[in-house]
């Protein structure tokens, strides 16, 4: 199994187009999954790569789309216990991270944020690729991948550590200075 990560990134924002460059630029086959990820997560147990790999040997040609679990975003049904987490001391957040445990993928109603996110090559290729110049480029990719049939899901052995606007005193999800 092919897997390769990235986290992309653009000045001008356009992370869309940070997306379809970095796939455009890889020598994939359609087989191959492709693993997204923000500049601001941490993966906190030492076998996160065979985690994985395993979940998406196990169970990726059921999805279409994948993500994993964390400590902080604006969507709790990808947190911790469903709870936004102040926590910064990372010991802490390994602790938790070792509490996941569970054996592949599990299916996923909502939308996969795109602090961490992975496909098959052959996915994004039917998708049409991700939506440049817009901001919401994951959530449409989200929409893109049900409207081809396919589930999401979300590892059910992976826990990352997610700064997500550590820098915003209140409501870090209405936080949008470093997006302007």
């Amino acid at each position: 199994m092919t897997i390769w990560y990235s986290n992309p990134y653009r000045t001008d924002k356009n992370i869309g187009k940070a997306y379809n460059d970095f796939i455009k630029s890889l020598k994939a086959n359609d087989e191959d999954w492709i693993v997204l990820q923000d500049g601001d997560i941490l993966y906190l147990t030492p076998d996160w790569g065979k985690r994985i790999e395993d979940a998406l040997a196990l169970d990726g040609n059921k999805y279409g789309l994948v993500g994993c679990y964390t400590n902080r975003l604006n969507s709790k049904w990808q947190l911790n216990q469903n709870t936004f987490s102040e926590e910064m001391d990372i010991r802490k957040h390994y602790e938790i991270a070792l509490t996941y445990q569970g054996e592949g993928i599990k299916e996923y109603k909502h939308i996969v944020a795109g602090f961490w996110m992975a496909f098959q090559y052959k996915t994004w290729k039917r998708t049409g690729g991700f939506i440049e110049n817009n901001i919401s480029c994951d959530a449409i990719f989200n929409s893109q991948v049900r409207d081809l049939g396919l589930k999401i899901g979300l590892i059910e052995s992976l826990y990352v550590f997610h700064l997500y606007r550590v820098w915003a005193d209140k409501e870090p999800w209405n936080e949008r200075k470093h997006l302007r």
